[in-house]
């Protein structure tokens, strides 16, 4: 069966908990953002892909709407589909216990899908809830426990982390966590470098896959990757910014399920490389 897991669920489960220190004041931010990367090839075909997405979202400190739209381009006798979307909506809420210690409670619902949302196939499921302990000035460790809940498979994991600082102070700062871990640096109040470290492992509902008897039906698929990323961010003011970088994903495999959820196809595809840019204004 599927082991169907969001891991950038989880990373954005993390970073919300985390970057929450920093909202004194509530605010609205808006981000639109998008990438693209060269071709890969498939190994073992004789075809390649190519990638690219656009998304935006709207959060404040209790929630955060967001969509991505990512699509790829085929070439050669692999062409399964062109693009994908993916709809989420995230709720969250913190309080302290105590001084130097608070809980954190959430809950990401959403949908992964090709062509048709069809909700009972495509959706998405997760509560969380952690708790976090200021152990020294700026130096916070999370721990916690966190649950996927779709129409292919169920799990549940723990949530890990430790957060320094926040990305508005100068020198370093950052998140080290899995499945996302990011380093910055911040040399004045208008630019700051960062480094990224992520796991990519998002599971959509697509209209046409294979089965065991090669027979057309729909099912599941899955792309598994490494991730890193070297970006900069420029701080017009307070409110507004531009990021931008280069990054490149290795170690990748492209899956395909039935909708039984059972593996058909594995592809492994070779490293990828790509640039993104993004600008976020908060209001």
């Amino acid at each position: 069966m599927i082991n169907k897991f969001s891991f950038s669920a989880v990373a954005v489960a993390l970073s919300l908990s985390l970057s929450s220190i920093a909202c004194a004041v509530p605010s609205y931010n808006l981000s639109v953002d998008g990438m693209f990367s060269n071709d890969a090839d498939l190994k073992g075909t004789d075809s390649s892909v190519k990638t690219s997405s656009v998304g935006f979202s709207l959060s404040n400190q209790y929630f955060t709407v967001a969509y991505k739209n990512s699509s790829y381009d085929f070439s050669g006798d692999v062409d399964p589909f062109s693009s994908l979307h993916k709809l989420t909506f995230d709720a969250r809420y913190e309080a302290y216990f105590a001084t130097n210690l608070k809980y954190y409670l959430g809950l990401n619902v959403g949908t992964l899908f090709e062509d048709d949302i069809s909700l009972s196939d495509s959706y998405l499921l997760s509560p969380r809830v952690a708790l976090g302990w200021t152990f020294m000035k700026g130096w916070t460790v999370y721990g916690g426990a966190y649950a996927n809940l779709n129409a292919a498979d169920n799990i549940f994991l723990p949530i890990v982390g430790l957060q320094i600082g926040n990305d508005s102070d100068l020198g370093w700062s950052g998140a080290i966590a899995y499945p996302e871990t990011k380093i910055q640096y911040r040399f004045n109040r208008s630019l700051a470098a960062d480094l990224t470290y992520l796991t990519v492992c998002d599971t959509y509902y697509i209209s046409n896959s294979v089965d065991h008897k090669g027979k057309d039906t729909d099912g599941y698929y899955r792309e598994e990757a490494q991730g890193a990323s070297l970006g900069v961010t420029y701080s017009f003011n307070d409110t507004m910014h531009l990021s931008g970088g280069v990054f490149s994903y290795f170690d990748r495999e492209l899956k395909f399920y039935d909708n039984s959820g059972d593996e058909t196809i594995s592809l492994d595809a070779d490293d990828n490389v790509g640039a993104y840019a993004r600008f976020s204004f908060s209001f």
